[in-house]
């Protein structure tokens, strides 16, 4: 990567308001980016989730100290954008790209793209973060949210998003170079890490039905509902059937209340939050999966990593019907949740899928090799190295 005969590396500053650790997408991104030549630094935040190891050959530079569940404090964030900045102050004559990853990390890219035009600008939005203020808090959080992405984006010279539907929607508001890069798994990584990459197998015969539910325990995501879908799951002579809650959140607390309240406890097992390695190793020991994300306008033009992963593993998986999910889900036959906000249709879906094995099986056979052929990273990953090739030639010539 030379600039005008000289030997310098095109520098790349990578504003992630998540711990590098344990973020895939922006773990992936770093390291292949750092692999292909480019010096990479990745500005995040210690959330206090203890050691793990970061990407070969990028500088991970902690600019804030804080707790998951404060993380989402207005004082938090207004911290973090100032850190940044000053960091992005003192080092702008060696930047050459700021790579801002979802829209709490733009404004700080925003800010020192002004002070210093020749700074090129990535906006990577892993999510359309105004839409899904809308869906979670209200009209008036997306608009000031939808305000302050519109502002930033002036300055934005190419724009990544997950889905097709999500990157159409940005490219109508923000004038950048749009490119698609889907969140699909890293099986090279997974490989190193494992030696192997899990695969379901068929369930043990043990009379119990386990369900594991991978994700951030919040809000529109159906866990308000797993008590009372497992009160009338064990009320049948069907199965024992227990739920295995892998990761932590801010509905992780109330979560647990009810189910000690309700005497739910023989049914219920919380891991707290664990490496991805980790939930892979979970996921293939369980009957199935399920995911019951509520139905909005963000849920429905996303595409959740979630999906990738459950086929990457095979395991038979539940799945909200999702608008731009639709089409994975039918792929591979998985279960379609018409109703995430119903404890009864939830324990019909686990009650049905579990009670057909020949569609377990089908589910678990036709995933792998999807993710093995078309949505891995490997392959996902030249888009973003064919950019930023691009990008060094605009910024170096």
């Amino acid at each position: 990567m030379k600039s005008r005969g000289t030997t310098r590396k095109m520098q790349i500053v990578m504003i992630l308001y998540n711990s590098l650790p344990f973020d895939p997408r922006v773990f992936k991104e770093a390291y292949v980016l750092s692999e292909a030549g480019y010096d990479v630094s990745v500005l995040d935040v210690d959330l206090k989730l203890g050691e793990s190891p970061i990407p070969r050959g990028v500088t991970r530079r902690t600019v804030l100290k804080t707790s998951f569940l404060k993380r989402t404090s207005v004082g938090g964030v207004f911290r973090f954008w100032m850190a940044c900045l000053k960091y992005l102050v003192q080092n702008r004559q060696s930047i050459d790209i700021v790579h801002a990853h979802d829209l709490t990390g733009l404004p700080p890219a925003f800010a020192i793209s002004v002070l210093c035009p020749r700074i090129r600008l990535v906006y990577d939005s892993h999510e359309n973060f105004p839409e899904a203020a809308m869906d979670e808090l209200s009209y008036l959080h997306y608009a000031v949210f939808l305000g302050l992405e519109l502002v930033c984006s002036t300055r934005v010279d190419w724009l990544f998003s997950v889905s097709p539907c999500c990157l159409r929607t940005l490219s109508h508001r923000i004038g950048a170079h749009p490119f698609l890069l889907m969140n699909v798994p890293d099986l090279g990584r997974i490989e190193s890490q494992l030696g192997y990459i899990p695969r379901w197998k068929p369930p043990r015969n043990d009379g119990a039905v386990r369900i594991v539910c991978p994700s951030v325990i919040r809000a529109r995501r159906g866990f308000e509902r797993l008590p009372e879908a497992a009160e009338i799951l064990n009320a049948t002579d069907v199965a024992r059937f227990e739920f295995l809650i892998v990761g932590d959140g801010p509905l992780l607390p109330y979560l647990r209340r009810v189910v000690e309240e309700r005497g739910l406890e023989d049914y219920f097992t919380f891991t707290g939050r664990v490496s991805f390695e980790e939930v892979l190793r979970i996921m293939v020991e369980c009957d199935m999966a399920i995911a019951m994300y509520e139905e909005g306008w963000n849920t429905n033009s996303g595409l959740s990593n979630k999906i990738f992963e459950y086929m990457m593993v095979g395991v038979p998986f539940i799945y909200s019907n999702l608008t731009q999910s639709l089409p994975l889900l039918e792929r591979v036959n998985a279960y379609i949740l018409q109703n995430p906000t119903s404890a009864q249709d939830i324990a019909n879906a686990i009650l049905t899928l579990s009670d057909s094995p020949a569609r377990m099986m089908e589910i678990s056979e036709k995933g792998p090799p999807l993710i093995i052929n078309r949505f891995n990273w490997s392959k996902e990953s030249e888009r973003l190295l064919r950019v930023y090739r691009e990008i060094h030639e605009e910024v170096f010539g």
